[in-house]
């Protein structure tokens, strides 16, 4: 039976139930929270009411960068799933054990969107972004050719469950790893992760959300634009940038001060020097 999650991939065919990915909440002994990946694939007969493993997720699906609760986004197309996050689409279906990478998507529409709906009807995408000028929504309807262009990359989605001998005898020398490594020295994100529950409640309720997102986004960058979407939508623009000013500035003080190291830095969007992002150098 697969393990409780969030934000899973799923779809129905037939009389069955597909479902998979996701990520899960893990606290450890001293009550730090952190996001687990699910890379586990399961069928439900919805006839029987069983459960059946297919497998374990391949290369191409492990390579999707992150499973974050406010940047990636799941959307239901021709059958299977759109996952977005803010650079990589990637098109999921788990009945055909397939994994499809759109290697040129529209960047410029799918970075900072807040939301992406595809309609069947006109085979097209509604895409909503904060005009970053105005301080307002903009809403545009996008050609799925357009928003996710015409070249892909075909790759298996899971390799099938195997006995789960192989899998004890697998974990020895991978538990074996795990105990060199977290006997060497933490880094200073690590130390920031095993100490975020302290950075909780030094920081107000938001400033700790806007945190969260940058380090749940690590290795990627956040946009500014994004993070501006956080704050309330009836404050004015001008009070958000303020607000994401401030908020900005205690974060890396509050970081720096905990790990001794300054690593979370701003600096200019490659594409559009304009659009500043704030990101995790280790």
């Amino acid at each position: 039976m697969p393990s409780k999650r969030k934000i899973p991939i799923g779809q129905i065919h037939n009389n069955s139930l597909f479902v998979g990915g996701g990520i899960s909440k893990y606290v450890d002994s001293e009550f730090n929270i952190s996001n687990n990946r699910i890379n586990d694939f399961w069928k439900f007969d919805l006839s029987s009411r069983k459960w059946e493993k297919l497998g374990y997720a391949k290369k191409t699906f492990l390579e999707i960068n992150s499973f974050n609760e406010t940047i990636t986004k799941i959307i239901s197309f021709k059958g299977g799933n759109l996952i977005v996050n803010q650079d990589q689409v990637f098109w999921v279906d788990i009945l055909n054990n397939t994994i499809w990478q759109y290697t040129h998507p529209s960047k410029k529409m799918i970075f900072g969107a807040n939301t992406i709906i595809y309609n069947p009807n006109i085979d097209a995408f509604l895409v909503s972004k904060l005009n970053h000028y105005t301080g307002y929504e903009k809403l545009m309807t996008v050609k799925t050719i357009d928003l996710l262009g015409d070249k892909t990359i075909k790759s298996v989605l899971y390799k099938l469950a195997l006995n789960p001998l192989y899998y004890v005898l697998l974990a020895i020398p991978f538990v074996f790893v795990l105990f060199v490594l977290f006997r060497k020295k933490q880094t200073p994100l690590q130390k920031l992760l095993k100490d975020i529950n302290v950075l909780e409640r030094k920081l107000n309720k938001n400033d700790f959300l806007i945190l969260k997102t940058i380090v749940d986004s690590h290795p990627n960058a956040v946009s500014f634009p994004f993070l501006l979407s956080i704050y309330a939508p009836d404050l004015s623009y001008e009070s958000k940038v303020k607000k994401l000013r401030l908020t900005l500035n205690n974060i890396i003080l509050q970081t720096k001060t905990l790990s001794n190291k300054k690593i979370i830095h701003i600096r200019k969007n490659k594409e559009d020097k304009i659009i500043k992002e704030i990101y995790i150098r280790t």
